[in-house]
């Protein structure tokens, strides 16, 4: 088992696991308590759980790479941005071009009933109706 975990060890003695230290993603930031100081980024670390995340010292961190990408995560839109896309006319619903549309490249394929459920989910979308998508077992999708 510890060979699988990557875990270094002498004897039955388990010592360290080297993957901790490698940051998998950065979750929230703190800004910077004074002049002179840098902000503080909570770290979630590979292989541990959420709740072993920890607040670390921007240069703290080795992987500025995760720390550019929660930041571009973060960032807020512009306010042109936040306004809904247009949506096409329910008069250019075609059947044959959304059935069309479900073919995937690995050679697998839809059954029937969840292509017809694609297929009413989006006519529903083009006619502006909310619908929730649920199977035998009331399971809403």
């Amino acid at each position: 088992r510890r060979e699988e975990l990557g875990v270094l060890a002498e004897d039955s003695e388990v010592l360290f696991n080297p993957q901790f230290t490698e940051v998998d993603r950065v979750v929230a930031t703190q800004p910077s308590r004074g002049s002179g100081s840098a902000p503080r980024y909570l770290v979630k670390w590979r292989g541990l759980p959420y709740d072993q995340c920890t607040w670390e010292e921007e240069g703290d961190i080795i992987d500025h790479g995760k720390v550019s990408l929660f930041l571009q995560r973060s960032r807020v839109p512009p306010k042109s941005a936040w306004a809904p896309k247009s949506r096409p006319s329910s008069t250019s619903f075609d059947k044959k071009a959304i059935e069309a549309a479900l073919s995937f490249t690995s050679g697998h394929a839809l059954r029937d009933y969840q292509r017809e459920g694609v297929t009413w989910m989006v006519y529903s979308w083009l006619q502006r109706r909310s619908v929730i998508l649920g199977d035998e077992m009331g399971l809403g999708k």
